[in-house]
């Protein structure tokens, strides 16, 4: 199974990145701090609709 690799996530300050997907299942939770220079690369495996959550915003992304 090929992994879907998204582009990178990046933040100002310290940020928690839950993702979960459309069924509300948890599928990850990402930390952006100074130690990794506030980005991440996420990859998933299953095409579907999944929610990236913070504090203060909630997109949706959709993998094809």
């Amino acid at each position: 199974m090929d992994l879907l690799s998204l582009a990178r996530i990046e933040a100002e300050t310290e940020t928690e990145i839950t993702i979960t997907n459309a069924l509300g299942q948890h599928i990850k939770t990402l930390t952006l701090n100074a130690q990794n220079n506030f980005k991440a690369n996420v990859s998933i495996q299953t095409k579907g609709l999944y929610f990236l959550k913070t504090k203060s915003l909630t997109e949706k992304l959709i993998i094809e």
